[in-house]
């Protein structure tokens, strides 16, 4: 959640991270492939994260698929609804 959570209030900030982000496709824990994968995605770039989805649905195990499909899942509802206005630094609240 916290990489959901940064990619969404944090877009501006976030695409400094893109190059690292890449290079977690290529991780050897899927968890870490597939938040990273989220958070291109997130960002339109859309290509390398959704063949490395696409790969751990192939060949991963249950628990990865799972939180695969969950991702993809989550992606799709973010075009039904506008994206969370960010906030500024420092902002309290809910």
């Amino acid at each position: 959640m916290g990489a959901r959570w940064a990619v969404s209030f944090l877009p501006g900030r976030a695409a400094p991270a893109k190059p690292r982000l890449q290079a977690l496709l290529r991780d050897e824990f899927a968890d870490v492939r597939i938040v990273a994968a989220e958070a291109l995605a997130y960002h339109g770039e859309t290509t390398d994260a959704l063949a490395t989805l696409a790969e751990i649905i192939g060949g991963g195990q249950p628990y990865d698929v799972l939180a695969t499909l969950n991702t993809l899942d989550y992606a799709g509802s973010l075009r039904s609804r506008p994206a969370p206005a960010p906030r500024p630094w420092g902002a309290t609240g809910n």
